[in-house]
């Protein structure tokens, strides 16, 4: 199954550390957060590994996706993220909770086909603000039809953040009526040059009032505990170069450049022209030909 590259990662604003902005995207925001953007993407590949190399020929890693992406949402949050898990609840450790009794967030795991609208419009609301002006200065564009159709996308998994009012409803699963102040979606997918499955995360937004809070570090680090339960290679993200907070927080939580990140343009005057996004990547786990027919097979 090959990779939906198609569109890129859009990471939004999270603002946890650096100058409170995070943004992933695949090529797009995170502006005073992480905000992905969404340019076209590109092959996920591996840094030259070939001791792993030799192991992915033994593995088909196609298999691996396919078999992730046809589990149903909840046998995919059994596996790999249970309801119970203390990962689905965080309390920020500053600037949140002043006027708030309950002091915690309610994080709850949802596929494309079950987020309802109020919850996908709220999504969209949180790319729009925080990373629509990014879009429309690089060669991605802002393209509003075409973003709501990606985060439609049937593999399209989300980590929406909300706001409980109470502790009983902090504990519970019942967030349907409260609205989203941040989300991080991600994609299981494949490199289709070494056929390598990873994470590919396509936004990460948070509300003005979750950012600086440590929230988008958390979810980032959901992200990665679910690849490497998985067993997938690496976790990858596209920033928009202009969003330099954003990167310089993926830099803090271990990312750096992908080789398929693109390079500089030399323009006719020899000046060169930096690209408009950046693909960053980080190892989860080390690809092992028990890890993935575990995960295949589990």
């Amino acid at each position: 199954m090959k990779r939906r590259v198609e569109d890129g990662a859009d990471q939004i604003h999270t603002g946890d550390e650096a100058s409170r902005s995070e943004s992933h995207f695949a090529i797009a925001p995170m502006s005073d957060e992480p905000s992905q953007v969404q340019p076209r993407k590109k092959r996920a590949t591996l840094q030259t590994r070939p001791e792993e190399a030799t192991v992915a020929q033994e593995i088909d890693h196609i298999d691996l996706v396919c078999s992730i992406n046809a589990l149903s949402a909840s046998e995919f949050q059994f596996r790999f993220l249970p309801q119970e898990s203390p990962l689905l609840s965080f309390t920020p450790n500053t600037g949140f909770g002043s006027d708030n009794p309950v002091n915690s967030l309610m994080i709850s795991f949802k596929v494309s086909s079950e987020m309802s609208e109020p919850d996908l419009e709220g999504c969209f609301s949180l790319i729009e603000e925080t990373s629509s002006e990014a879009y429309r200065k690089s060669v991605v564009r802002w393209r509003p039809k075409a973003k709501k159709e990606e985060m439609r996308d049937p593999d399209m998994r989300y980590l929406i953040v909300r706001v409980p009012d109470s502790l009983h409803e902090a504990s519970s699963s019942a967030d349907s009526h409260h609205p989203v102040h941040g989300f991080l979606s991600f994609m299981i997918t494949h490199d289709d040059d070494y056929e390598y499955a990873v994470l590919y995360i396509y936004e990460i937004h948070l509300s003005a009032s979750l950012r600086g809070c440590r929230v988008g570090a958390h979810l980032m680090h959901i992200a990665e505990t679910v690849a490497q339960g998985v067993g997938l290679v690496k976790v990858m993200l596209t920033v928009f170069t202009s969003n330099v907070a954003a990167a310089q927080f993926y830099q803090k939580l271990g990312f750096s450049k992908d080789d398929t990140s693109p390079e500089p343009r030399v323009l006719r005057n020899g000046l060169e022209k930096p690209p408009d996004y950046l693909i960053m990547s980080k190892d989860v786990v080390s690809v092992t030909k028990a890890s993935a027919t575990e995960a295949i097979s589990a």
